[in-house]
């Protein structure tokens, strides 16, 4: 049997997606998730901020072997374009706005909600996957899934403020092992951004709730957030994530081994790039070497300022851009013998919840470029069972890497932009 669980997203509706609707799980008092918000598509949970029922969306059954496949995702943040999403809530003041939304509470949940990409039930899409049953967690905690404070805080305003996030992720899995996960053999934890960090961060404790002999693989997708410096020298991601942490008091929650080996410093372990020493299980990490949602909230870098970047028209920026594609990379070096890598150099934010930059043929007509290529985002890959280059999408990576067809795990990086006219744009 094969359970999917596809962590965190943040995706409009994508053109030819399936729709399903949510599925709320009732809040349980004996696991302590009421009082708190999130919802997870496929049944009824929700715990975090404001008291609602969480939910969680299923699309149907599909095995010809009769036996089940599941992928859960937990829906997690976007902000690129006019796409608003969720990240992390680092005030009482941002948190009680978030209780008022879709980010908040399941009540503003839009249903029916898009499967599409590596939730597609299109095996050309998503060759590896397609016939699994997928589970999509949406997120609403505006901690990652990781808070568990038994009081609430109320705002000046007095709203009450419930940060559980963590109950959510084990009601989940308690309610998903009661329609069959128990009798799982193979699972797949993934999501994206917040979700994607949500995956890092509780790798660990999905395979702790898992039965014995279950094999579980963990796919971050945007999930890497790096701990750099503005050009102004402010790093503004790391005082986002002290915040969070200590309104969250995530000390209590995070890996304590990390927090240990930090001094106590329980914000390094909010970030992937200390944290991915301490996974256990297998783990891959997708995400594009000029992450757009990072270039804009951590480099604070607008829009505007590198849109050129990619029309390949010029790019202002670029110094600022490579630089931040080295520490990226540095950041990820230390443990690559482990790590399987998909890093492209394509201005964008969570990949594999698009068909076109997941894997479905796209055109591309940038014919003033090296190459013509009609697929989504590729890096030149070397696979170990042979001797030979070629382009590789995300989803043949990931189904590489997933199903063992190498020998190693997959370290794809790609060259420095502008080198790779196979980007996708989805702003």
């Amino acid at each position: 049997m094969f359970f999917q669980v596809l962590s965190l997203h943040a995706f409009p509706v994508i053109v030819h997606a399936v729709l399903v609707p949510i599925t709320y799980l009732a809040a349980s008092n004996s696991s302590g998730a009421g009082r708190t918000f999130a919802i997870y598509p496929c049944s009824k949970l929700c715990v975090t901020m404001l008291y609602s029922l969480p939910g969680w969306k299923r699309s149907g059954l599909s095995s010809s072997t009769g036996s089940l496949k599941l992928m859960a995702y937990f829906f997690g943040a976007l902000v690129s374009g006019k796409c608003k999403g969720g990240g992390w809530c680092d005030s009482v003041v941002s948190c009680a706005n978030r209780a008022k939304g879709h980010w908040g509470s399941s009540i503003y949940m839009q249903s029916p909600t898009g499967f599409a990409g590596s939730l597609s039930n299109d095996a050309s899409v998503n060759p590896d996957f397609f016939n699994w049953t997928q589970v999509f967690v949406r997120y609403c905690d505006g901690a990652s899934f990781t808070a568990d404070v038994e009081e609430p805080l109320v705002s000046s305003s007095g709203q009450v403020l419930y940060f559980r996030g963590k109950r959510i992720l084990r009601a989940v899995i308690d309610d998903l092992r009661s329609k069959g996960l128990s009798n799982a053999t193979q699972v797949l934890l993934s999501g994206c951004s917040a979700g994607g960090l949500s995956t890092i961060l509780h790798c660990n404790d999905v395979q702790s709730l898992l039965d014995p002999g279950v094999t579980l693989k963990c796919l971050s997708d945007a999930g890497f957030f790096i701990n750099t410096s503005d050009p102004g020298g402010h790093y503004l991601m790391s005082k986002l994530y002290k915040d969070v942490v200590s309104l969250h008091k995530l000390e209590n929650t995070l890996d304590q081994s990390c927090i240990g080996d930090s001094n106590g410093d329980a914000t390094k372990c909010f970030f992937p790039e200390i944290m991915k020493a301490y996974v256990k299980p297998p783990l891959f990490l997708l995400n594009a070497a000029y992450d757009s949602w990072q270039l804009e909230h951590g480099l604070n870098l607008s829009r505007d300022s590198y849109n050129s970047c990619i029309s390949y028209s010029s790019c202002p920026p670029v110094e600022l851009l490579q630089g931040f594609r080295a520490s990226m990379l540095d950041a990820l070096s230390g443990g690559w013998s482990s790590l399987a890598l998909y890093i492209n150099a394509c201005f964008t934010h969570c990949q594999a919840t698009w068909d076109a930059t997941w894997n479905i043929p796209k055109i591309n007509d940038k014919a003033s470029l090296p190459c013509r290529v009609t697929r989504s985002p590729r890096v030149w890959s070397l696979l170990m069972r042979s001797a030979s280059w070629f382009l590789q999408s995300p989803a043949q990576s990931v189904g590489d890497w997933y199903f063992e067809r190498t020998a190693q795990p997959e370290q794809a990086i790609d060259c420095a932009y502008p080198c790779n006219p196979t980007c996708i744009q989805q702003a």
